[in-house]
């Protein structure tokens, strides 16, 4: 009787990308730093801001231990700021775009290069930010239309609406309008429908990263 070797196969796992933009954005991108790379070896982040004190803050290699953990080799966490050539006439040059979502649209533009080369080979993407500011609100559109050229499947795109107080709604409803329009399929989330109305920015997106935006991106990553 002749036997015959048993064969490992090696099943390859899908690429899934999460490209978090502005500051809500790069807040989601640093909580999922927390997971272990090791468990999550085909999840690749890109953490895109206009802020470049807020990426240095958030990502400091050398006072976070976990951050270690994730590849720059393999580009496991990819950080990017928008901007940062300064070649636009609205250019923030690493200071924020002031709430202002054309300047955050110019410094998207500026690195649609490196944008793209990030969303092209993800077997799976979603696009994460909160919409109403200027970053997120210019960017998030616009990476939505790169998605459209470059990719032969349309990404996820989860979007936090501000609060009714802060005045920006009509900023984000355009801005969301433009991805929905574009038949991105769009999850929506609503600072305005927390139970506690009382808190803060911070404290919303702590709320909304930890008990929403991760678990259900963990969740989509099993699914995939």
């Amino acid at each position: 009787m002749i036997q015959t070797p048993i064969q490992t196969l090696k099943i390859s796992k899908p690429k899934l990308g999460i490209a978090c933009f502005g500051g809500c954005g790069v807040n989601t991108a640093k909580l999922l730093t927390r997971l272990d790379p090791e468990q999550y070896d085909h999840l690749y982040i890109l953490a895109a801001n206009t802020d470049a004190r807020q990426l240095e803050q958030k990502f400091d290699r050398s006072s976070d231990k976990n951050l270690g953990l994730w590849s720059e080799e393999a580009k496991q966490l990819e950080i990017l700021q928008l901007g940062k050539k300064g070649e636009g006439p609205n250019s923030d040059q690493g200071d924020g775009a002031g709430g202002d979502p054309e300047i955050g649209r110019q410094a998207t533009q500026e690195c649609e290069k490196e944008i793209k080369a990030f969303i092209e080979d993800k077997k799976a993407l979603i696009l994460v930010g909160g919409l109403g500011g200027g970053t997120g609100t210019g960017a998030l559109p616009l990476v939505a239309q790169y998605c459209l050229e470059v990719r032969e499947d349309k990404p996820l795109a989860v979007v936090i609406m501000p609060f009714a107080r802060e005045h920006r709604i009509p900023k984000a409803l355009l801005a969301r309008n433009q991805i929905v329009g574009m038949g991105i399929p769009t999850i929506v989330i609503y600072n305005e429908k927390l139970p506690d109305k009382g808190v803060t920015m911070d404290q919303a997106w702590d709320v909304i990263n930890e008990s929403c935006l991760v678990p259900m991106l963990l969740n989509l990553k099993e699914m995939i």
